[in-house]
């Protein structure tokens, strides 16, 4: 028996649309330079589907509070990952932002 046979497969599908529909806000919040919104989405805060672990363990606040212009370094991130040619590239990036 399969494994894939035990899913709730509406349930994958819904979860799967939510995580769509959180990607295109993601993406709405980047283009239109609504820094602040986009950085409280991407750390679950706004909206715990943005990012499930950090909302969990209560990260985002974190984040926020442990490191200095947070808001334009996960923003300007964000920028890095849009532009990535390789996923080599991505351990440099998150490197490069210094975010504790």
């Amino acid at each position: 028996m399969s494994a894939l046979n035990g899913l709730d497969w509406h349930a994958v599908s819904a979860h799967y649309q939510q995580r769509a529909e959180i990607h295109q806000r993601l993406i709405g919040l980047y283009q239109q330079q609504r820094a602040l919104q986009f950085a409280n989405l991407l750390l679950g805060i706004s909206d715990p589907a943005g990012n499930y672990s950090a909302s969990e363990h209560g990260l985002g606040p974190q984040v926020l509070s442990a490191n200095p212009n947070a808001v334009q370094r996960l923003y300007n991130l964000a920028r890095g990952f849009i532009s990535l040619r390789s996923a080599r590239e991505v351990p440099f990036l998150i490197r490069q932002t210094g975010l504790r």
